[in-house]
């Protein structure tokens, strides 16, 4: 998610399209928990219904590292043998 929120912001069908497999209460819900933690913004544009743009803050852009993009999953960071 933070990888895909690398390039801007991006509106929750974006983010769901750029995340093919998460159901969407799912992504709703990491997208509360990561907004809690400080490491993303939720900017309203519209009012009626509710509807946000994502973006990282600083601390979601410290996330990334220094020589690349996010690994997709913890396992791809594992060196098996």
């Amino acid at each position: 998610m933070v990888d895909a929120l690398l390039g801007g912001p991006l509106r929750f069908g974006e983010l769901h399209r750029a995340m093919p497999g998460i159901a969407t209460n799912v992504l709703a819900q990491r997208l509360r928990h990561l907004e809690g933690a400080r490491v993303l913004i939720a900017r309203p544009y519209s009012g009626r219904p509710p509807r946000y743009t994502y973006e990282l803050t600083g601390a979601g852009h410290e996330l990334r590292p220094s020589g690349g993009p996010i690994s997709p999953s913890p396992a791809s960071n594992l060196n098996v043998a």
